[in-house]
C-alpha cells in the first residue's frame, strides 16, 4: 500500500508541475477575467485519488486565488510557482566566480532544490555576489528555484555605518534590476538575505531602509543568521514581526558557537510558539542527511518551515546533484508520514 501511495503521489506532482507551467502564462493572461479556482489542477489530483490540499496546500482552500497565482502574488509579483508538497530545500551555493555560480546553480536544480541562497565568499559566511552572476543563473534557470542574494557587504560583524547600509540598498536595486533590460518585469532575484543588527538586536534604521527597497522591488526578505547573534531572541522576533520580513535563517544555536541546529532544536520549538505562523522559520546550520530527518520529525510543529544547507551538500567545494536529491528525496518520504 506504501508503495502505491508513493506512486500515485509522484505522478499526481509531476502532472502537476508540467500543467502548471503549460498553462502558466495563459493563466497569467486570465487572471481577474473570472478564472475558476484550480478546475484543471483538482480533476488531475482527482484521477489519482489524491485530495488537491494533500499535494498543494498553498493552492488550497480560503488561500486559493486563480490557476498559477501563489497566495503572495500580489505583493511579491516576482516570486516564483512552487508545488508546495514538502518543506522547501534552500541549498547556499558558493558564486565567488561566474563558472562557479553557474555550476553550483545548475547542480542544485539537478537536485530539485526549491531555493537558492546566492553568495560570495563562503570562506567569510557568504558576502553580497555579483548581480551580472545572478541575471546569468537566473537565464539558464528560467522555470527553475527561487533564486535569494546575500546582502552582506564585509565579513565580520553585523554593526554597519550608515555608508554601508546606503551601499546595502544599492545592492537590493542591483540585484532587483541587473535583468530588466533583458527580461522585462523579472528581475535576477526573487528575494534578499539581509541582516543588521545594533546593540545586540536588530538594527530599526537599517531594517526600515533595506525592507522598504526590496518591498519596492517586489523582493521577498530572508533575515540571516545574524538573528543568532541577537542577545534576546525572543525579542528580536517581536521586533522582525513588525516588519515585512518572511523568512528568519537560524540554527537556534549561537552564531559564533559552532553548533548544529539539531543542539538548537527546543529553542527553535519556542519561537515557533511564539511567530505562531507568522513567519516561515529557515532551519540553517549543519543541516545534512544525518540528520535532516530528526530536524524534520522534531520540528513538525513549527511552521511554515524550510531547511537550509551547504557544506552537507559539498563535493570537493562543489555542489554535488546527488547529494541535494539525497536531501530532497528525504522529504518526499517524510511528507507520505504526516
Amino acid at each position: 500500500m506504501r508503495c502505491s501511495i508513493s506512486s500515485r503521489f509522484w505522478r499526481a506532482e509531476t502532472s502537476l508541475v508540467r500543467l502548471m507551467m503549460i498553462n502558466r502564462k495563459k493563466a497569467v493572461e486570465r487572471e481577474g477575467k473570472g478564472t475558476d479556482r484550480m478546475d484543471m489542477t483538482t480533476r488531475r489530483l482527482h484521477e489519482f485519488g489524491i485530495p488537491a490540499d494533500r499535494i498543494m496546500p498553498c493552492f488550497a482552500g480560503s488561500w486559493t486565488r486563480k490557476i498559477g497565482t501563489p497566495y503572495y502574488r500580489d505583493r511579491h509579483p516576482r516570486s516564483p510557482i512552487l508545488p508546495v508538497t514538502r518543506s522547501a530545500i534552500e541549498i547556499c551555493i558558493d558564486c565567488s566566480t561566474e563558472a562557479m555560480a553557474l555550476e553550483n546553480a545548475l547542480a542544485s536544480h539537478e537536485g530539485g532544490a526549491d531555493r537558492l541562497e546566492c553568495c560570495a565568499r563562503m570562506d567569510v559566511g557568504g558576502l553580497t555576489p555579483d548581480p551580472r552572476f545572478l541575471e546569468r543563473i537566473r537565464r539558464a534557470l528560467t522555470d527553475g528555484p527561487e533564486i535569494l542574494a546575500m546582502i552582506r557587504p564585509r565579513d565580520g560583524g553585523f554593526e554597519f555605518s550608515d555608508a554601508e547600509v546606503r551601499g546595502m540598498r544599492q545592492d537590493i536595486a542591483d540585484a532587483a534590476r541587473a535583468s530588466a533590460e533583458t527580461t522585462p518585469d523579472h528581475a535576477a532575484a526573487h528575494g534578499v538575505v539581509i541582516g543588521a543588527l545594533k546593540d545586540g538586536l536588530p538594527d530599526r534604521q537599517a531594517l526600515d531602509i533595506l525592507c522598504a527597497e526590496a518591498r519596492q522591488h517586489g523582493l521577498r526578505t530572508t533575515f540571516h543568521r545574524a538573528f543568532d547573534a541577537t542577545k534576546d531572541r525572543a525579542q528580536a522576533l517581536d521586533m522582525l514581526l513588525a516588519y515585512p520580513v518572511h523568512r528568519i535563517l537560524s540554527a537556534g544555536t549561537a552564531w559564533d558557537g559552532g553548533e548544529p541546529a539539531s543542539r538548537g532544536v527546543e529553542i527553535l520549538l519556542a519561537l515557533g510558539r511564539q511567530s505562531a505562523g507568522r513567519i516561515e522559520w529557515v532551519i540553517g546550520g549543519g543541516v545534512g542527511a544525518a540528520n535532516l530527518g530528526h530536524l524534520d520529525h522534531h520540528l513538525a510543529s513549527v511552521r511554515p518551515r524550510s531547511f537550509h544547507a551547504f557544506s552537507s551538500v559539498l563535493t570537493d567545494g562543489r555542489t554535488d546533484a546527488g547529494r541535494v536529491a539525497t536531501l530532497v528525496a528525504m522529504l518526499n518520504a517524510g511528507t507520505q508520514d504526516v
